[in-house]
């Protein structure tokens, strides 16, 4: 059986509640939201917050300088972040609009933050980062696809990844837990290429069909507890100390 339960979720309601309950109309969004179609810039993007959120039309936003986004998010579209090796922090959730959507963020050595849930109320597709920059989730993720992590930065996470579907779970960064983390796919494989640390508990879920491979936990910081379940076959590289 694949449990369901997910260890420190995290809903932002009263922001989706803005965007979402009568607030997004089919077409665009509310008349005080923010409306962002494609956007290049040769300097930094700067989005700030309003009481209608932020609505991304495009599906690509490129910039010089860094990127920042105060508000909620909901995407219309698959949509790609992309700076030159400078920072994109989210500060708000993202949603999605109507169906899932997908999320690429590249940054080169770039620092990539996710304060808030993602995908909370209406979930995201994919997500793919790429950055050997620091990468921090500050809340839950979400999602109908894939998450993927490239280029190896070092990674802070509070809340867990869930996803509904067979996909898999790839990090290739060490990774700090500042919580309690559930990782769970149903299904698919969920594998952590780099060191985990922090003085929480890990949760891992595939859900009876996928493969979990770790490696060396907890040898900087013992974690609190380990559980890896549902899962096919569970692979133990290095060692481990809980």
């Amino acid at each position: 059986m694949c449990s369901s339960d997910l260890i420190n979720q995290h809903y932002d309601n009263q922001e989706i509640h803005v965007l979402l309950e009568g607030g997004i109309s089919e077409k665009y969004g509310r008349k005080d939201s923010t409306i962002l179609p494609n956007v290049t810039v040769d300097e930094a993007l700067e989005v700030g917050g309003s009481s209608g959120g932020i609505v991304l039309t495009g599906t690509s936003y490129d910039s010089f300088g860094a990127q920042s986004y105060a508000g909620a998010i909901i995407l219309k579209q698959n949509v790609a972040f992309t700076t030159s090796h400078e920072s994109v922090s989210f500060q708000r959730a993202i949603n999605s609009f109507e169906t899932p959507k997908n999320i690429e963020v590249v940054t080169g050595s770039g620092d990539i933050e996710f304060l808030r849930t993602v995908g909370g109320f209406s979930r995201i597709g994919s997500m793919s980062i790429d950055t050997s920059g620091s990468v921090t989730f500050g809340r839950s993720l979400m999602l109908a696809g894939a998450f993927s992590q490239y280029s190896g930065g070092a990674v802070s996470i509070a809340g867990g990844i869930e996803m509904e579907t067979a996909n898999p779970i790839a990090f290739t960064g060490p990774i700090t837990l500042t919580n309690n983390v559930l990782l769970k796919s149903s299904g698919g494989d969920v594998t952590l290429s780099g060191s985990v640390n922090g003085g929480y508990s890990l949760t891992i879920s595939a859900c009876e069909e996928g493969t979990v491979t770790l490696h060396d936990v907890g040898n900087q910081t013992r974690l609190q507890n380990l559980v890896v379940r549902d899962r096919k076959s569970t692979r133990l590289n290095s060692s481990h100390q809980i």
